[in-house]
């Protein structure tokens, strides 16, 4: 037969179990940078570097105490010494660094250098040193004034110390040097004796002529050896010093070297030709 009607709608069944939590999503992205914070506090002030000792305006010669230094004077430029206890302000014994402060065998031994230990102080206080002392206790620098201007009482200090080096080996000792001297008034020789270098040998080494007047000398030197009669023209012999020196000043090689004996004659002739001049030749002679 013929299909029947479609019945009614059933009533809704109950609410099925929760399914499983899906998969995280992406991450999102990064927020903008928050502002900067505010600047910190700028942090307190270093010392200054050097050994820490405390000034003290007493200016009595004796053991300033544990850390402390003083001077002589109360005016920085009368200041001839400084006493300086052995220990530090940080309780360090120094001794040893203060007693080497005059190691150096030249006369400045070295120099001190004082400043404030704070930073933003004053300029350094200088001193030569020259010797230190050892009293009981403390120590005693001989100081000469250099620069700066003394700390006031109980300013905390640092101190260091910059030495010289030793003196230097005493150089070679010089030549001697004898001079025999020839004086002329109007082109005529003064001291007509011939100069006899009886006291020493040597070499010709330099010459210098001193004038008065424009005209420049000429002169004939000639040497005359020890055993020769210098007043007889015919027994001058080792007459290689040149005839004609002239000018103000000279040499060994102006003079083609010669040696001088011991008892040589050095004999001079102006020749002059206004025989007017009035000068001194002298003629160096060095001891080998």
């Amino acid at each position: 037969g013929a299909t029947g009607p479609q019945g009614i709608q059933g009533a809704t069944g109950a609410t099925g179990a929760q399914g499983p939590a899906g998969a995280d999503g992406a991450p999102g992205a990064d927020g903008d940078d928050g502002a900067d914070g505010a600047n910190g506090t700028n942090g307190t002030d270093g010392e200054r570097g050097g050994v820490r000792y405390n000034f003290s305006s007493n200016t009595a010669d004796a053991d300033p105490g544990v850390g402390i230094f003083r001077a002589n004077n109360a005016t920085v430029a009368s200041v001839t010494q400084i006493f300086i206890d052995g220990t530090g302000a940080s309780g360090t014994n120094l001794a040893n660094w203060i007693t080497s402060f005059d190691d150096s065998t030249s006369t400045i031994k070295g120099f001190i250098v004082i400043q404030p230990a704070s930073i933003a102080s004053a300029a350094p206080l200088i001193f030569r040193v020259t010797a230190v002392a050892s009293p009981i206790g403390y120590y005693k620098l001989t100081v000469t004034y250099v620069a700066g201007a003394l700390p006031a009482d109980t300013t905390a200090c640092v101190l260091w110390f910059a030495p010289t080096g030793d003196k230097g080996d005493t150089g070679a000792t010089g030549p001697t040097i004898h001079a025999l001297q020839y004086n002329f008034i109007n082109g005529v020789a003064s001291d007509t004796a011939p100069k006899r270098s009886a006291w020493f040998a040597g070499s010709m080494t330099a010459w210098r002529i001193d004038t008065e007047g424009s005209a420049e000398p000429i002169f004939d030197v000639r040497k005359v050896a020890s055993n020769d009669d210098p007043t007889a023209l015919d027994s001058i012999t080792d007459s290689n010093f040149p005839t004609g020196v002239s000018g103000t000043t000279g040499d060994a090689s102006t003079w083609d070297t010669d040696a001088v004996s011991v008892g040589d004659v050095i004999m001079v002739e102006l020749l002059d030709p206004d025989g007017s001049v009035d000068c001194t030749l002298t003629i160096f002679v060095e001891e080998p």
